[in-house]
């Protein structure tokens, strides 16, 4: 029986390390580096946004395009739903994106992203704000990988 058992987890293995399984983003090389990005109103999301793609504005820039990003990022919070005395039990957080990407000075790429996330309230006001802000920053990555991936999928080579 132990025999089986080796035999079938052995299997599983060597079926799952043969499945040709490899990372969405580091498969492919990109051909573009983010020289710039710039944006009219220089908040924390912007900022947020500056550092997630750090990676893409460092490194080797030979025989790549030269590209610049200009984002307005804004946010707009909701309730959605109220008790029966009037305070809030649901609220939604919208991110909003508007991307223009730039190749020598020429609008080569423009995109609107939105994300957005529902929950709950919290009774202790500064949980609650600290919550906020750490959906913000994964809402900012979200908007951030999704714009790179656009990128890679629209300019050629």
């Amino acid at each position: 029986m132990k025999k089986i058992y080796k035999s079938i987890i052995l299997f599983s293995l060597l079926l799952l390390t043969a499945c040709g399984y490899t990372p969405l983003y580091i498969a492919k090389k990109e051909n573009f580096y983010i020289s710039e990005i710039q944006s009219n109103n220089k908040n924390n999301y912007y900022y947020y946004f500056k550092n997630h793609l750090k990676s893409y504005m460092q490194g080797d820039q030979v025989n790549k395009k030269n590209l610049k990003i200009e984002i307005d990022l804004s946010k707009n919070k909701k309730t959605i739903s109220k008790d029966s005395k009037g305070n809030p039990l649901i609220y939604s957080l919208e991110i909003s994106s508007n991307v223009k990407v730039l190749e020598d000075e020429n609008l080569v790429l423009t995109k609107k992203i939105q994300k957005k996330f529902k929950y709950n309230n919290k009774s202790d006001i500064f949980e609650l704000y600290r919550y906020e802000e750490k959906v913000e920053k994964n809402l900012i990555k979200l908007i951030s990988d999704d714009i790179i991936f656009f990128i890679s999928k629209n300019i050629e080579n």
